[in-house]
């Protein structure tokens, strides 16, 4: 719930400033159990995508928010146009990305673990 760092800092502050900030920890760890509940209830426990947020040192992927079953996920890496975008999706199987452009793709393999994908004319 709260950290050693935040409890220090939770300690300086006045008994009431106290009890509030513990009392909105216990709301929020609430509603995040209660989200997980309906999300299994709605089937999308079984998702294979999660719409991830950055977690610095500390922080829980709690926020992480799972996506419907066969959902498709466009980005666009330049200017929002329905010209230039990479759409990405889980093949039926479940074993491997499908990644679709609009145009040509150009994939630069960067590491064992990371390619850098772009739209971009190949002639």
């Amino acid at each position: 719930m709260v950290d050693q760092l935040s409890r220090e800092k939770l300690a300086r502050l006045p008994k009431w400033a106290q009890d509030h900030i513990l009392t909105m920890y216990k709301d929020r760890d609430n509603t995040r159990r209660t989200n997980r509940v309906l999300l299994t209830k709605e089937g999308i426990s079984e998702a294979r995508v999660l719409l991830t947020h950055f977690h610095g040192v500390g922080m829980d992927d709690a926020s992480d928010q799972p996506l419907p079953i066969n959902q498709h996920v466009r980005f666009f890496p330049g200017k929002m146009s329905w010209s230039d975008y990479v759409e990405v999706h889980i093949d039926r199987d479940l074993e491997r990305l499908v990644i679709r452009g609009a145009d040509a793709l150009s994939v630069e393999p960067m590491s064992s673990n990371v390619v850098h994908i772009t739209t971009r004319d190949i002639l």
